[in-house]
């Protein structure tokens, strides 16, 4: 299977357009959706993040209330390092695992692996192809208030831990400007045609 391997700036529109790939048939390991994984109760990032901040960041469920950790990782960089470097590890070993199972029931040529920090985790060497999502900030922005209810500041300060969209864009493979000027689904009909060409490297 010819390894994909999607990524973009916080509220860049990732999930939309894996979404839109995966009813195309392409399967889809999702970063994000292993993290969440990885901290339910009883799962190894559950008990590390618990006995590191404590139970303060558990919800009345006993669930890690994910809109308190997010806060406090991202006023506390020191914390966010703790975290990605604890998480990082167990989520690539079930990427990994998730591949292997793929390519042995011979899911398809193709697999999609969405990970927002592909490049600043070292992901990047996973995959075949690397696509980054071009994105407007003031886009990213709006979409965090809108869906996340976060404030201008804390959305922006979360945009700006990230690489800059101009120092992902030169490193990836591929790159695809979702502005919302097009359907989400055609982008990804486009995308999908071009892997399946085998395009040489470039901007679509």
């Amino acid at each position: 299977m010819q390894r994909i391997g999607l990524t973009g700036g916080i509220a860049s529109g990732k999930s939309t357009l894996a979404e839109a790939l995966q009813q195309l048939g392409i399967p889809v390991i999702d970063a994000d959706l292993v993290s969440r994984e990885l901290m339910q109760p009883g799962e190894s990032g559950y008990r590390a993040s618990v006995d590191h901040f404590g139970p303060e960041i558990l919800d009345e469920q006993g669930q890690i209330d994910r809109t308190a950790l997010r806060r406090r990782v991202f006023e506390e960089p020191q914390e966010r390092h703790w975290l990605e470097q604890m998480l990082h590890p167990m989520i690539r070993q079930r990427i990994e695992q998730t591949i292997v199972d793929l390519e042995q029931q011979q899911a398809g040529e193709l697999v999609l692996v969405v990970v927002p920090l592909l490049f600043e985790s070292g992901f990047d060497d996973l995959v075949d192809v690397s696509i980054a999502i071009d994105c407007p900030r003031e886009l990213q922005i709006r979409r965090l208030r809108e869906r996340d209810r976060l404030d201008t500041e804390l959305s922006r300060r979360m945009i700006d831990t990230q690489m800059s969209n101009d120092q992902r864009l030169a490193r990836a493979d591929l790159s695809i400007r979702n502005d919302g000027s097009a359907p989400v689904s055609k982008l990804a009909e486009e995308l999908l045609q071009r892997l399946r060409d085998k395009a040489p490297a470039s901007r679509l």
